[in-house]
């Protein structure tokens, strides 16, 4: 019975320290989610864009309450932020800002919207912010531009400096992420002859070496660090579906290969694991489609549902366009592989035959926008696009040849309708939407003339679109102060807007406050529409006449319709939905020895507070501590320095450490350390301050293949240092 008792104790025990299972939980879903930010290291905050203003703004993850940082107004100034990402102490937020003239900044922000700054201000190149080192004072982003390529940088926010650490001859690299300890960064890359999959490789952050990590056949992509630095998280296609998968890292090396941590994971993009173990992610939800339905062409009624008009790339098809002649069906497709929305590849340009249901892919080098129009011939298209490109450009492409040229140098691109264009009836002429102006475009002389005007603070136009005859634009028109929506013709010639019909009764708002697109009938008599006017209900087609009678309502269409377009023999629609949105979820019980810890349970325990944790110096990537425990020997990217820990008192060293090789070694007696230096030379200095001294000399040859030696301790006499040297061994090195 003794016996029975001792082991059912036994069995007890082993229960109740049982590691909890892996877990995933939804934290933020519906309108307004965007992912194109960071969670901070304690997973409190997340910055975003609240694309309702355009401003940079950042999610309290326990209370849900959300707190913009930028305050631009309305959508009447083309400045908006973009891609952002919190400090590791938490307190600030970098994030790219593209101005009124589309020129991109990367600035920072205290988390409550103080002290705003610009810290590197572009001249025609784009900046996407990934993240800050551990002490604050680098900042790591992709940078394009026309000139400079596509690189990896470090941009300073002491005094704004940039470094080139890594340039790119062609595409441009996926998501990038600083290891703990500051020496490596890791990005995914597209695989050498293959723009769709991609490896992960390391880089050391000093720029001096590159490791491929992972080289598969697979498409593995968006590394994460693990907080301890010892492993990556990254997704890979390698086990047949979309998963997580995690390879162990030591010294710049993975050891092993991979295991699967979870499978079938769908489309997901990770911001980074927070400190206590966590990974926060966002998850694609619906996606994408262009439909058709047809109507009866007297009376407009829908005549049949909405179908798909492709079966293959199921969700991530939009913005269709039927050309003048009837015969073809441009849209665009997004293959979902690539992190860059911009990258050539990632999004292609479809023509569909309507008469075989063949479809032509056309090869373009650049990663088209949101618009497309077709020439009055039929034969070309017009979309804005952009590839190594500081600023999109407006291309024109041949469907027949399948070449492609730049019409304008700079062009905008919106999914919200702000950035209407296309040909008039002569071929020879374009309309343009420029700001707060209409204007007519010649395409032989480039002179532009002015067809209409508005306050953009007391109107919101959207979706201009020109009727068939050539001769008005009808364009909805909202005003923000009184929140009210209508359809309003302008004149191809200039004059004042004219109002076609106000909707009087509660508008339903939709998706980032926009409208749905708007489409002439072949004859110009109607101004087709979709509408919301139940909420939780499908968005239903209508049309008003130009008369000015009363608006018809023609039947359902979709939860979400965007884009919508008539077939000139006015017996088709084809519309585009946006059902495809992000919900933000965290994975928690994935990574050894960190089973189980969320953030208030590291604040609640008990057993936490026994102890006082007091801060001692922030910003160090190299540290070691005295042998009598009372001093510590820091590195930082500014200095390199020795801490009495009572005191504070701190004595400078005119030395610079190696980041990549950086160990600092203390030796016995207290008072000499070794380090490598910036060469990769084995040194020592006085703890005390005084001229350092080389014990050997990098190999120049070796350091470029990767084999640097490493110290690795003293002897115990203090007189001799141990160095590992790659492929011979240990050795001993007199100091003396």
């Amino acid at each position: 019975a003794e016996a029975r008792s001792r082991l059912l104790a036994l069995e007890n025990a082993s229960q109740s320290k049982k590691v909890p299972e892996l877990s995933v939980r939804q934290l933020w879903t519906g309108p307004g989610v965007d992912i194109e930010g960071g969670i901070s290291q304690d997973g409190r905050y997340l910055s975003f864009t609240d694309w309702s203003t355009g401003d940079l703004a950042v999610r309290d993850m326990s209370t849900g309450s959300i707190r913009r940082l930028t305050n631009k107004g309305s959508w009447s100034s083309r400045e908006c932020a973009d891609f952002s990402a919190v400090s590791p102490d938490g307190k600030q937020v970098a994030y790219a800002w593209l101005d009124k003239s589309g020129y991109c900044s990367l600035r920072a922000v205290r988390i409550d919207g103080s002290e705003p700054r610009i810290l590197y201000r572009g001249t025609g190149e784009y900046l996407l912010p990934e993240a800050w080192s551990q002490d604050g004072t680098e900042i790591l982003a992709v940078l394009w531009g026309k000139e400079a390529g596509t690189n990896i940088t470090l941009i300073s926010t002491i005094d704004s400096s940039l470094r080139v650490l890594k340039s790119f001859d062609r595409g441009s690299p996926g998501k990038l992420a600083f290891s703990p300890d500051g020496r490596w960064i890791a990005y995914d890359h597209a695989q050498d002859g293959n723009a769709q999959d991609h490896d992960i490789s390391l880089l050391a952050s000093d720029g001096t070496r590159q490791v491929r990590l992972i080289d598969h056949p697979a498409n593995d992509a968006s590394p994460v660090w693990a907080p301890d630095g010892k492993s990556i998280l990254f997704t890979s296609d390698r086990g047949g579906t979309p998963g997580f998968w995690l390879v162990s890292v030591l010294d710049g090396k993975a050891q092993g290969s991979p295991r699967l941590v979870k499978p079938d994971i769908g489309d997901i993009r990770p911001f980074s694991i927070t400190s206590n173990g966590t990974l926060y992610y966002g998850l694609s939800v619906g996606g994408d489609d262009v439909y058709t339905a047809d109507i009866d062409p007297t009376s407009g009624k829908l005549l049949s549902a909405p179908a798909a008009i492709s079966s293959r790339f199921v969700g991530f098809n939009s913005t269709p366009a039927c050309s003048p002649d009837g015969q073809f069906l441009a849209y665009i497709s997004s293959r979902g592989r690539n992190q860059s929305f911009w990258a050539p590849g990632n999004r292609v340009l479809v023509v569909r035959s309507l008469k075989t249901g063949e479809d032509r892919e056309y090869p373009v080098n650049f990663g088209p926008g949101f618009e497309l129009t077709w020439a009055p011939d039929s034969r070309f298209l017009m979309v804005v696009g952009k590839d190594s490109m500081p600023v999109p450009h407006l291309f024109q492409i041949d469907t027949r040849t399948g070449e492609s040229k730049v019409l304008l140098d700079r062009a905008w691109t919106t999914n919200a309708g702000h950035a209407a264009k296309g040909w008039f009836p002569d071929g020879k002429s374009m309309y343009l939407t420029l700001g707060a102006r209409l204007v007519r475009h010649n395409l032989a002389s480039g002179e532009r003339q002015e067809i209409f005007t508005w306050n953009g603070h007391e109107f919101d136009y959207r979706f201009m679109t020109l009727s068939p005859d050539g001769k008005q634009f009808a364009s909805w028109r909202r005003n923000p102060k009184t929140d009210s929506l209508g359809i309003v013709l302008i004149a191809a010639g200039g004059g004042q807007a004219h109002g076609l019909f106000l909707i009087r009764d509660e508008i339903i708002r939709e998706r980032a406050g926009r409208p749905a697109g708007i489409a002439w009938t072949p004859d110009g008599r109607y101004v087709m529409f979709a509408r919301r006017t139940e909420a939780d209900k499908k968005m239903d087609l209508w049309r008003v006449a130009v008369n000015g009678s009363k608006p018809e309502k023609l039947g359902p269409l979709s939860q979400q319709v965007f884009d919508l377009v008539a077939h000139p023999d006015g017996k088709r629609i084809f519309f585009s939905t946006s059902e495809k949105t992000w919900d933000v979820w965290a994975m928690e019980n994935f990574l050894p020895g960190m089973a189980g810890l969320r953030a208030t349970q590291l604040q609640d325990d008990a057993s936490q507070k026994d102890f006082k944790l007091t801060k001692v110096y922030t910003g160090a990537y190299v540290y070691c501590i005295s042998p009598d425990g009372k001093k510590l020997a820091l590195s930082s990217p500014s200095q390199v320095l020795i801490k009495e820990i009572a005191s504070g008192k701190e004595t400078p060293l005119a030395i610079e450490v190696n980041r990549t090789q950086g160990q600092l070694l203390w030796s016995p007696d207290g008072n000499t350390i070794a380090y490598m230096d910036k060469l990769n030379n084995l040194s020592v200095v006085p703890s005390a301050g005084g001229p350092s001294t080389i014990l050997v000399k990098a190999d120049s040859q070796a350091a470029e293949a990767g084999n640097t030696m490493t110290p690795k301790g003293w002897t115990s006499d203090s007189r001799k240092v141990v160095l590992h040297v790659p492929s011979k061994g240990l050795f001993t090195i007199s100091v003396s």
